[in-house]
Order: structure tokens, then sequence, then C-alpha cells
């Protein structure tokens, strides 16, 4: 369900926001994002009801601080759960890097800035989730769930970002990033679940923290690094003839956004074989 909503935002935001852009300009936008703010923060603040807890009186309380490591000292007992946390910390630095943050740029760059090519590329991401998310909830659960969780990383690093730096046509880059986001939902509903079901209830809150925090903790630093890279040294690089700019071009051609292209070539391939490698740990086969 996750999944669905998600995808269904990113199918629809394109479409809208052009259009709402080209009819209002980019006032209406802002005046739309602080009336929806608004909106939330109202349904929040006064709709949105916690239930009281009944504490056990054997229960003590204890400070903020070790609540916090509470978290962290039952990952580093738990080590296939730690592990996978910190796979994900690296996997998501790679992401980041690349993914979506510099397909815009990229597609823009390497279409003469048509924004009709971004907005079907960034439709097509949407699409693949969505149909995801509607696959994983008719199938069957699989038996190895860490196998899906890796097997699905490693065909979305090798069908998106690969393609998206080799391919040099907005048909290639939107089988891209359809393919390369079907397979996320599985990701996603294997991974909670297993969080779900290993991790003792009373102590979820605290652990599910702590993961997030080493989990995203990665993504601005992936951000930084993956613009900074773009127009710095891949950019510049490739634009330059040099004997390995040569051997790189005929993958992933000349021009603008080439050196963009490089990058997702290079996080693609890192990402495809550390998740192929994490599918064959044995570490992990104790949370299926």
């Amino acid at each position: 369900m996750q999944a669905f909503s998600n995808s269904l935002v990113t199918i629809i935001t394109p479409a809208v926001a052009t259009a709402v852009l080209a009819f209002g300009g980019i006032r209406i936008i802002l005046l739309i994002d602080l009336v929806t703010f608004a909106i939330a923060f109202t349904a929040l603040l006064f709709f949105v009801k916690i239930p009281v807890m009944t504490e056990d009186s054997n229960n003590k309380k204890e400070s903020f601080l070790k609540n916090c490591c509470a978290g962290l000292s039952f990952l580093r007992k738990h080590t296939p759960i730690w592990k996978m946390i910190l796979f994900f910390s690296f996997i998501n630095l790679l992401a980041s890097m690349a993914g979506n943050s510099i397909m815009p740029a990229m597609v823009l760059a390497r279409t003469g800035d048509n924004q009709i090519a971004l907005g079907m590329v960034s439709s097509s991401i949407g699409i693949g989730a969505l149909v995801g998310s509607i696959l994983v909830t008719v199938v069957k659960p699989f038996k190895s769930k860490t196998k899906v969780i890796f097997l699905s990383c490693a065909v979305s690093f090798l069908l998106c970002d690969i393609l998206w730096g080799v391919g040099q046509s907005v048909a290639i880059w939107m089988f891209a990033a359809f393919a390369g986001n079907l397979p996320l939902p599985f990701l996603s509903a294997n991974l909670t679940t297993i969080m779900r079901t290993k991790v003792p209830i009373e102590m979820q809150g605290r652990v599910f923290s702590t993961r997030d925090t080493f989990q995203y903790i990665t993504i601005p630093i992936g951000l930084f690094l993956g613009g900074y890279l773009a127009d710095n040294i891949f950019e510049p690089f490739m634009l330059n003839i040099s004997p390995i700019q040569q051997m790189l071009s005929k993958l992933v051609g000349t021009g603008r956004g080439s050196g963009m292209a490089v990058i997702y070539l290079i996080t693609g391939t890192i990402g495809f074989l550390v998740s192929l490698r994490s599918a064959k740990d044995p570490i992990y086969k104790s949370l299926d």
C-alpha cells in the first residue's frame, strides 16, 4: 500500500504540476504548497488521536539517551539485521548520488531541455512502482525474503541506473525507469516484513528510529556528491578528449549529459555487484 500510494503521487505530480505552472506560474505552485501544508498540519494537530498506552508497573522509565542507545544496542546484538541496515546505508549513498537526483538534469541536457521528455521519464518511474506494488500484493510470499530483497536491488541497479547511463533516447530511459522501479515494492515489502517480525514490538520504535538514522544519513551526502561530481569532475572530463573519454563515449555518447551518464554507469555497476554479493551471504539465512 505504501508503494502503491507513492507511485500514484509520482505519476500524477508531473502532469498536474506542469499544468498548474503553465496556468498560474510559480506563485500558484508555492501557494498550493503552503495550503497543503496547512491542511496536513491541522489534521495532525486536531484530528489524529494518539491512544494512551497502559504501562507495565514493572517497566522502569528510562532516559532519552538510554532509549536512543537501546535501539543501537539491540541492532549490534542482532548481526544480520545490523548488517542489512549498513548495506542499505551504502545503497542509499549510491542511489542518491545518481538515481532521481541528477536524472532531470541529464535528460534535459541530452534532449535540448525537452520538458515533455522529462515528464514522460518521471511518470514511467511511478508507473513501474505502481505495477510492482500490484504484483507484490497478489503473488504468494517468497520463502527467502532476503534473496528477494537483494535480487530486487540488483535488478533495479541493472535495469535502471546502467540503462540510464548507456541509453541515449527517451524510449530507453522510459523503459529503464519503468523496469528499474518495478522490483522496488518487492524489496520494501519483504524488508518491512522482516523488520516487523524479527524486532519485538516493544523495541520497534527505538530500533526503527536507529535504523532510519543509519540508513538515511547517507542520502544528503550522496546528493551533495552527485551534484559536485557531475558539475566539477565528470561533465568537464567528458567534454575533453582523452583515451579514457573516448572509451567511455562508446558506451554513453558525448556532449552535455554524458558525464552524468558515466555516474549512472559507475553507481549502477557497483550497486548491482554489491547486491549480488549480499544475496549469497549466508549470514542473512537466519532472517528467513
